[in-house]
């Protein structure tokens, strides 16, 4: 993504394995056993959702990639979709590009595009420039 400097931030929200800093779970609305509290990615010491909530909020592009948007990872972009609806102006407009692998992924990308961004899809395209990019279709071998 990029952000209001047009600097080039790279996030991983799920942490990585180099720096030793994996997330897993679920969000904090989902409904389990008290007994199972530690499968919520917020009691992770490394779960820090403010500094990406902040960053995407504030990002002028935004890629995704080898993410399904689903429903436990919702906490994570809700509030950024729900604003990309909202009412038109220059400064609001967004480039965001959603990577996918083959035709099923991308209805279910768009499965979670309806819930996330309250049933306006219509919206969200008209407020954005949005593309989706099959990367099954990408040669990789050159």
């Amino acid at each position: 993504m990029t952000d209001k400097n047009n600097k080039l931030t790279h996030i991983k929200i799920h942490g990585s394995v180099k720096n030793k800093n994996l997330i897993f779970g679920v969000d904090d609305n989902a409904k389990i056993n008290p007994n199972h509290i530690f499968i919520k990615k917020s009691v992770n010491d490394n779960f820090q959702t403010k500094d990406f909530s902040t960053s995407i909020t504030e990002c002028n592009s935004l890629g995704i990639f080898g993410h399904s948007l689903g429903k436990t990872d919702h906490m994570y972009f809700q509030d950024y979709f729900k604003n990309a609806c909202k009412t038109k102006n220059k400064n609001s407009e967004k480039d965001i590009t959603i990577y996918y692998h083959g035709e099923s992924s991308k209805v279910n990308i768009y499965k979670q595009l309806d819930i996330l961004t309250n049933r306006q899809i219509s919206k969200f395209k008209q407020n954005n420039r949005v593309e989706l990019i099959d990367t099954s279709l990408l040669d990789c071998t050159e």
